[in-house]
């Protein structure tokens, strides 16, 4: 079971920094076309330190915990998307905008691809250990169309990860002296985690484990929306330190 609430700090002095052209500007609620943002807590503690979400597909989620020998754990966060078939581009028509809501720190990414006929908002939002993506994919076309969202995480890890899932929850883990990565997909229409980007929806259903591995966790969703629907994509994702990876005295070796 995750441990985090009792490693979970306050983050109320966490701080937006936001990369625009090579300069950073601490400023919660500025706005940068075609940039990327990075996100970084002020002290130390179980947070999401120098994230970097990017206006194209690939984002960066880092974790560090001061309580743990594990060091720093780093995902590579995937959006996909495609309308009809044809893939979406996410850079199409981009502006961004940056806010705090009470603790939380949120970045916005809204565009629109005309030739796919979509438009697309990317929500980031980070809260201490946890962090939640929303994607909503708007069909601005005059009839209906087929819309897919893979929202995949991959966490970049030198030792085996394993996986489980119950009730709606994958909890992604080395064997001790790592990281438990919980990750939820809301109403998905598939889910999985595997050793390999494609076989984590591979087979099609919800709750998918490969027991060959789990450094991948996606989640689907496959439906088809009325003109001027939208598609929601949500995924949720904790961090917290294994027990037998708790450093609290902070001299190297684990309690």
């Amino acid at each position: 079971m995750m441990n985090s609430i009792a490693r979970k700090v306050c983050v109320a002095a966490c701080v937006l920094a936001v990369a625009a052209n090579g300069a950073q500007v601490a400023h919660a609620e500025m706005a940068v076309a075609d940039s990327s943002v990075t996100v970084t807590a002020d002290g130390p503690g179980a947070v999401f330190h120098n994230s970097v979400t990017q206006p194209g597909r690939i984002s960066t989620l880092k974790f560090t915990d001061a309580r743990s020998i594990a060091g720093s754990q780093e995902s590579s966060l995937y959006v996909d998307l495609r309308a009809d078939g044809a893939l979406v581009d996410l850079e199409s028509g981009l502006n961004v905008d940056t806010h705090r809501d009470g603790n939380t720190q949120v970045v916005i990414y809204r565009g629109e691809d005309q030739a796919a006929g979509v438009s697309v908002e990317r929500e980031y939002r980070f809260d201490g250990n946890r962090v939640d993506v929303i994607v909503r994919v708007t069909n601005n076309k005059d009839a209906s169309a087929f819309v897919q969202a893979d929202l995949t995480n991959q966490i970049n890890s030198q030792v085996g990860l394993s996986g489980s899932y119950d009730d709606g929850k994958f909890v992604v883990a080395p064997a001790q002296l790592g990281y438990e990565t919980a990750v939820s997909f809301d109403n998905a229409t598939s889910s999985g985690v595997a050793d390999a980007f494609q076989r984590t929806t591979a087979a099609g259903e919800v709750g998918f484990v490969d027991p060959a591995g789990a450094s991948f966790q996606r989640g689907r969703w496959f439906e088809r929306i009325d003109a001027g629907a939208t598609l929601t994509a949500a995924m949720h994702m904790e961090v917290a330190t294994q027990d037998s990876a708790v450093d609290s005295d902070g001299d190297g070796l684990p309690d």
